[in-house]
């Protein structure tokens, strides 16, 4: 019976986190889902801002918060070994399908592609970005980010031991390709409304606080390791070589992974 709830945990928080993230590109594409960015019941103004905020600032203060040391710690003294990742993917899942439920649009437009080349350009970007996080989420080890690999281990009544770092796919150029692809599918459209500005801009912002966050807690855990990894590969843009800003090289202890996703 213990293998079977932990195992289930895992598979509800590993394939609820992966729905998520696939939905989500329909959501702002405005197709497929009988809800979007753009589309659903008409709300005065006041109520819209206030339930879209709402949705937003709940999931990046929650999401953030208990992704940092302190919280994590807390949940694994009060969760059963080995559940509290499964149990936080599980949250977030929650909360991304209250977005996706929820959300209230705001049909003023910000601005509109009328030209063929401009609207096709926005929408290969959109593509683009949905490759980079389908490719940075193919290097990473799913399993462990989303928890089903530690719910396993501890239905099992074994350790789990978390695999070396290593670099691998987009994260040998990139150090965040999923937060990269995101914000690219965030603000590449045809049509921008207030809406999904609104939307766009604060997962932006919570996307940029929250990869400085992660990068520190990376530090501290790795040390030289992903000081060494950072300095080598740029964050969020492909750079090239020659315009890298040169730094003493450190020793690496241990190999250096892909990092976005990974404490979060």
């Amino acid at each position: 019976m213990r293998r079977l709830l932990f195992s289930a945990l895992g598979i509800l928080s590993y394939f609820g986190s992966l729905g998520t993230m696939i939905a989500f590109a329909p959501f702002l594409a405005g197709v497929l889902l009988p809800r979007t960015v753009d589309s659903g019941p008409a709300s005065p103004l006041a109520t819209a801002l206030a339930v879209d905020l709402a949705l937003l600032l709940g999931f990046g203060i929650v999401h953030s918060a208990l992704a940092r040391r302190p919280a994590r710690a807390a949940l694994e003294r009060r969760l059963p070994a080995g559940t509290s990742r499964g149990f936080y993917s599980l949250l977030a899942t929650v909360q991304m399908l209250a977005l996706l439920a929820l959300w209230r649009p705001i049909p003023e437009v910000v601005w509109r592609f009328t030209s063929p080349a401009a609207r096709g350009t926005a929408w290969a970007l959109f593509g683009l970005g949905c490759a980079v996080v389908v490719a940075g989420f193919l290097a990473l080890d799913g399993a462990h980010l989303f928890g089903l690999a530690q719910a396993r281990a501890a239905g099992a009544r074994r350790p789990y031991v978390e695999a070396p770092l290593q670099v691998r796919g987009l994260y040998r150029h990139l150090r965040h390709p999923l937060y990269t692809g995101t914000v690219l599918t965030l603000w590449a459209t045809p049509v921008m409304t207030a809406g999904h500005l609104l939307l766009a801009s604060i997962l932006t912002a919570y996307v940029l606080v929250g990869v400085r966050l992660e990068e520190r807690d990376l530090l501290r855990t790795h040390g030289e390791s992903f000081a060494s990894y950072r300095d080598r590969v740029p964050g969020f843009l492909p750079t090239p070589a020659p315009l890298r800003r040169r730094r003493a090289p450190r020793p690496a202890s241990r190999p250096a992974n892909g990092t976005s996703g990974r404490s979060r």
